[in-house]
């Protein structure tokens, strides 16, 4: 009980640090932009243009922070529909601009005779098209593969050493399965478990 208060403890440190870190580095931007207003540099058109682009910047950027904080907070309303994966990864695919990029090669694996699944087809999309972009971003300047898998799995057993809660399935179940693989960089082990954390990335400030 102990070790599960200090983990929840130290992820809840982790998710204030990185509200923090999405809101002091625009709130920085937006002072320096105020102090340049006050100076007594005269302001051209062309400077007043950079310095409100700064300011509009800065505030989409605390905008957009806040809001996804309440997204990570509040309940999420769902509209579970039947839907086809093949289909939500193609237009997932679509919207990341993944297939338009010259240096990256698209392989597509898609399962044949795949049954619908339940989803919030918005949210999903959404959700594959981050990972999507995160496979691109992995992978530049130079480029590589990326590569878009669904299978059907059946589970033999209740055994399902590497899925992330085990009481999901039993043996006998089917799920739709769906692996998305780049030739990127790739994560460190050490970071891996920060994953699926609120606001966690290993990208530089300001582009996570």
């Amino acid at each position: 009980n102990t070790l599960s208060q200090l983990e929840e403890a130290g992820a809840l440190s982790h998710f204030a640090s990185s509200i923090a870190h999405e809101v002091c580095n625009p709130l920085s931007q937006i002072v320096l932009a105020t102090d340049l207003l006050a100076g007594p540099r005269p302001l051209n058109e062309d400077l007043r243009k950079k310095i409100t682009g700064f300011l509009r910047q800065g505030a989409d950027r605390i905008d957009k922070a806040m809001k996804q904080m309440l997204r990570a907070c509040a309940p999420i309303e769902t509209s579970m529909t039947p839907e086809n994966v093949n289909t939500l990864l193609d237009d997932a695919l679509a919207a990341s601009g993944a297939a338009a990029a010259a240096s990256i090669h698209v392989e597509k694996h898609y399962g044949g005779s795949l049954p619908p699944v339940l989803v919030d087809r918005q949210h999903v999309t959404e959700a594959i098209t981050h990972v999507i972009s995160n496979a691109i971003d992995a992978m530049m300047p130079t480029g590589g593969t990326l590569t878009l898998k669904t299978e059907l799995k059946v589970f033999e057993s209740s055994e399902r050493e590497g899925w992330q809660r085990q009481s999901w399935f039993r043996a006998g179940d089917r799920a739709v399965v769906i692996e998305i693989t780049d030739t990127g960089h790739g994560i460190e082990a050490a970071k891996m478990p920060l994953i699926f954390e609120p606001f966690y990335t290993t990208k530089p400030a300001g582009k996570g």
